[in-house]
């Protein structure tokens, strides 16, 4: 995209030149969506797998170790600054003032984006090769950061990224579709004025601090969850089940707080509630010796001779503990 004097250039034509650099900005964004924004990560160029699977046969699982050190280490961390960049440029006011020069910059941002995911691509397609094996093996306890109950966490992140990484493409098309193609005062004037009206929302309000959280989040979350420890990601996997406890046990102590006309009428439910109290406590008790705060004083080593089937359990017994305990709520409710 040329990057010639405009500063005297006719409000016309320099309106029809921001029109032709949104139709290509837009075209290539697309494009990128289509390879690395539909929840997968597309194969990258044939060359690309080729040089990985070759490092990795002649290292063995010693280069399967650097791709992955490299993937959390350089690439994630290249790919999150580029999104960040991204999103900045997106920014209204900028896109008021210079949509030229902003235009400019998301248009060198897609091939760095291009070129990041496909190495990020061709890392994945090694480290996690289709069709993955079984989540559940049960003799796979040497292979350390590539059990494959660990391998599949991986494949389940890189296909949220893709996603968030999508809906991030989706929105940059939009927010550019919709931009005002001129950059005179009277027409941002009037794009401001029409900002403030109802029908903003359907315009400006796709790109959104939501979207940015959400998309930095799932790349920072990756990073960390190959830095960590099994007994650490054990933790991190326990979270959505102790909420579910902590919810249970709110609700349970509630309703103690009832007044004396119903327990005299619901009595037996009473009784029932208050047995399931106490076992929900022994069971948040459980999970808060075995983390740090409990038994994980010390940094434990990053791998256990656990296989892929012991850690699953290991991992989900949180969340089955509080299902089996929302049933038995329901059930003392209900009776």
């Amino acid at each position: 995209m040329d990057k010639s004097d405009v500063t005297s250039e006719p409000v016309e034509a320099q309106g029809e030149r921001v029109r032709d650099q949104r139709q290509l900005v837009v075209e290539q964004y697309k494009n990128l969506r289509k390879g690395y924004g539909l929840g997968s990560f597309n194969l990258p160029d044939q060359a690309s797998i080729q040089e990985a699977a070759l490092a990795l046969s002649i290292g063995g699982v010693d280069s399967a170790e650097v791709l992955l050190d490299q993937l959390h280490s350089c690439l994630l961390p290249l790919l999150r600054d580029q999104i960040s960049t991204l999103l900045r440029s997106l920014d209204q006011e900028s896109m008021l003032e210079d949509p030229g020069s902003n235009l400019e910059v998301i248009w060198e941002l897609r091939s760095k984006l291009e070129h990041t995911l496909a190495r990020i691509a061709s890392v994945v397609v090694v480290v996690s090769p289709k069709p993955l094996p079984s989540s559940s093996r049960a003799d796979d306890q040497h292979l350390q950061v590539f059990k494959s109950f660990r391998v599949h966490d991986l494949n389940m992140r890189m296909c949220r990224i893709s996603h968030v990484i999508g809906n991030i493409f989706l929105v940059t098309c939009g927010h550019i579709e919709n931009m005002n193609p001129t950059s005179t005062e009277e027409s941002r004037s009037k794009l401001r004025g029409y900002e403030s009206e109802d029908h903003h929302s359907s315009i400006y309000d796709i790109y959104d601090d939501d979207q940015t959280e959400e998309a930095l989040n799932s790349i920072e979350s990756i990073i960390n969850c190959l830095n960590k420890s099994e007994a650490d990601a054990a933790e991190e996997h326990w979270k959505p089940g102790l909420l579910m406890m902590d919810d249970l046990l709110y609700m349970a102590i509630r309703s103690s707080d009832v007044s004396s006309e119903w327990k005299s009428i619901r009595k037996p439910v009473l009784r029932l509630t208050e047995a399931v109290k106490p076992i929900i406590k022994l069971s948040r008790l459980f999970f808060a010796k075995l983390s740090k705060r409990g038994m994980n004083t010390k940094r434990l080593p990053p791998f256990s001779e656990m296989n892929s089937k012991q850690l699953k359990c290991l991992y989900e017994s949180s969340q089955t503990i509080a299902n089996d305990l929302h049933e038995l709520w329901h059930l003392s409710v209900q009776s």
